[in-house]
């Protein structure tokens, strides 16, 4: 069992417990009450009849003790100490300059109660052995400086006794207020901690969001489901956890809005749902006022719901509308005829013998028909038809805004055109083997500098000469090859004949051109492994190979292109956005490709500019940003002089186009390149 001694052990309060912004709003305080009590005792011992030069040698410890206090070197200790020191001799003096009077040692009170607002136990004690010495000592030396009565002048330890029971009283009182503070700041940090832990290990996501919507603080559930660190987080708009497609603009968390489920984004790239909930905080006078925000992951009912909801009105085998469903939207679209002007037209798709192939190949066969079928017919309807598995082998289609019978029968004969499907399956099977047999070529184009149409590069383009077709161009296979998945070793044949084809030509400030298909940036993990091995393989520097990307393909918020693009970028190889200017890339992408090298602008509005000011000016605009961004320009389909003058007058760097050369074989290029120094030197 503990006894007395230990229990009062443990009722004394620890020490050095006060918050550093405290301790030391408390030492500026107390410091200046030392400072203050410099002129005052000074002035006091004037008006007492000392000198001033007396007086100020009172004082001048105080002064002195003041000084220490107020430097930053020491530890807070010893400035503690140095305020003690200083406002117990302010309390000597008084009562030195007082003659002992008994009203004067009522300083000692006040300030040995002010030093007990440190809550540290050396200065406070430093504060009681200095009465008893002064008391004592002082007394003995010259006991009319410290009592003003016989008694206290003749038995100085005495009465030092006396003052130190009333002092002790008083420490006493100072030292149980002392440990109640203790004990009520250690109540307030354990309550804090028990808040902090519930935030911390709360199982759902939370927040802290200030009122204009930054996020202060993230629990580790919200950090898990973003898939973000602590330091990523903090500082940003909570909105920029939505996808950039649902964000309005509007302020998020506001008061209206209550409870809601919306999307948020993963740091991956890909979404989920949540139900989000949100609690304003007042503010006081020293914190402002704070959201507190909750977010539950319901990705799961979600995607469920959606999940039913879809298989609701969906064919199961082909994905197509169910009958159920098409015959809903036909009911709506007549409707909406009713009021509006314009004609729908349903057309109705029976395979032929189509049992035939389930009796005698099984229905497993059947069914890959019916999504081969499916397949098909989603590629050759209009977008805004309604493409459905009626039952069976049956397909319906509803063809909106049909302008008059004829119309519909056009539509109706590019669903049926059969020797579109066999040049389709006719292509397919060709494109298998196309490399191994080396039906695959490279035409390239010239790119010429504008301001005196020097060569300064060449863009690759891919050619197929197909045995029964001829020489076709990209337009006609690039799609399949993309839907089949060949475009990767095709892709791969192109960077590498382009490359080494660069080296042969021996031209060292020539560039080339590449295009890349949107399949192989988002869906091909070893774009930048076949760019590296092919710069590698023949020698190429990468920054005279430039990989051209459409600019539609880059509004995909897709991770693995993303992912793919830094690979390319930390490779050294240049990248330009082709067609730039008909998609809708805003400068949020242009600023996420960044470091980009080279817009290219779409032939359409040089074909147009120069008879069409609307198009000139959108040139001119495009020039303009890309100068600004600091990018290269270059200028496809040029076919006349005057818009290669006008492209110039736009500031326009670098064209391409008839106007300048077709594309070229690769040992017609080198023919090329093999006159310039002639015609230089004539």
């Amino acid at each position: 069992m503990r006894g007395p001694l230990d229990r009062l052990i443990g009722f004394l309060p620890r020490g050095h417990t006060l918050p550093p912004e405290v301790w030391r709003r408390r030492h500026r305080l107390l410091t200046w009450v030392a400072v203050g009590h410099v002129p005052g005792l000074v002035l006091f011992g004037v008006l007492r009849g000392r000198s001033l030069g007396e007086s100020t040698l009172f004082v001048a410890p105080i002064a002195v003790a003041a000084a220490v206090a107020m430097w930053r070197q020491p530890a807070p200790n010893v400035r503690a100490s140095a305020v003690a020191i200083g406002l117990l001799w302010a309390s000597a003096t008084l009562v030195a300059f007082w003659n002992g009077e008994i009203e004067a040692h009522f300083h000692y009170f006040i300030v040995v109660s002010a030093l007990a607002m440190y809550e540290a136990w050396f200065p406070y004690l430093l504060a009681f052995a200095f009465v008893a010495v002064d008391h004592g000592v002082l007394g003995q030396i010259a006991p009319r400086f410290v009592y003003s009565h016989a008694a206290g002048q003749r038995q100085p330890w005495l009465w030092a006794g006396v003052h130190a029971l009333f002092i002790a009283a008083l420490g006493a009182i100072n030292v149980v207020s002392w440990r109640l503070n203790e004990d009520a700041r250690a109540s307030s940090a354990a309550a804090e901690e028990r808040l902090r832990l519930s935030f911390e290990s709360a199982p759902t996501g939370m927040a802290l969001v200030a009122e204009d919507g930054t996020i202060l603080s993230a629990n580790r559930a919200l950090l898990a489901l973003s898939g973000h660190d602590e330091e990523e987080l903090v500082g940003r708009p909570l909105d920029t956890l939505r996808p950039y497609d649902d964000r309005s603009g509007d302020p998020w968390p506001r008061r209206d809005l209550g409870e809601i489920e919306r999307r948020f984004i993963r740091k991956d790239g890909t979404s989920g749902w949540a139900l989000w909930r949100h609690a304003l905080m007042p503010g006081t006078d020293e914190t402002p006022a704070f959201w507190v925000t909750h977010c539950i992951d319901i990705t799961e009912r979600r995607t469920a719901e959606e999940a039913v909801a879809w298989q609701a009105g969906h064919d199961a085998l082909t994905g197509l509308l169910s009958r159920e469903k098409f015959v809903e939207q036909l009911g709506a679209a007549l409707e909406r005829r009713a009021e509006q002007p314009g004609r729908v037209a349903v057309l109705f798709i029976d395979l032929d013998n189509f049992k035939v192939v389930n009796d005698s190949l099984g229905h497993g066969a059947g069914d890959r028909l019916l999504d081969a079928v499916a397949e098909r017919l989603r590629a050759i309807v209009r977008p805004e038809d309604t493409l459905a598995r009626f039952g069976g082998d049956e397909f319906t289609v509803l063809m909106h805004d049909v302008r008059n019978e004829r119309h519909a029968l056009h539509i109706a004969e590019r669903v049926a055109m059969r020797h579109q499907a066999v040049e389709r399956l006719d292509l397919e099977v060709g494109l298998r083997d196309v490399v191994a047999r080396g039906e695959l070529e490279l035409r390239y184009q010239p790119q010429v500098a504008l301001d005196g149409e020097e060569l300064r590069g060449v863009e690759a383009l891919l050619r197929w000469r197909h045995p029964k077709l001829g020489v076709i161009g990209p337009d006609r296979f690039i799609s399949l090859a993309e839907q089949t998945g060949l475009i990767v070793p095709i892709g791969e044949w192109v960077l590498e004949e382009a490359c080494r084809r660069l080296v042969a030509w021996n031209a060292p400030e020539l560039r080339i051109a590449v295009n890349i298909s949107p399949y192989q940036l988002a869906s091909s993990a070893g774009l930048a492994d076949a760019v590296e091995a092919a710069l590698e393989r023949s020698g190429l520097d990468a920054g005279r190979l430039c990989l051209e990307i459409t600019e539609t393909a880059l509004l995909v918020e897709d991770a693995g292109m993303m992912a793919t693009l830094a690979k390319l970028k930390r490779l050294g190889v240049r990248l330009a956005i082709d067609d730039f200017g008909v998609g809708h890339a805003s400068l949020a992408h242009l600023r996420t490709l960044m470091p980009i090298h080279t817009l290219k602008i779409d032939r359409l509005f040089v074909a147009g500019m120069v008879r069409d000011r609307k198009d000139d000016a959108i040139v001119a605009g495009v020039i303009r940003l890309a100068h600004s961004l600091g990018l290269d320009v270059v200028a496809e389909g040029v076919e006349t002089a005057e818009q290669a003058l006008r492209l110039r007058g736009h500031g326009c760097q670098l064209a391409q186009g008839y106007h300048f050369g077709r594309p070229l074989h690769a040992e017609d290029l080198r023919e090329l390149l093999d006159a310039e120094p002639r015609a230089e030197a004539a």
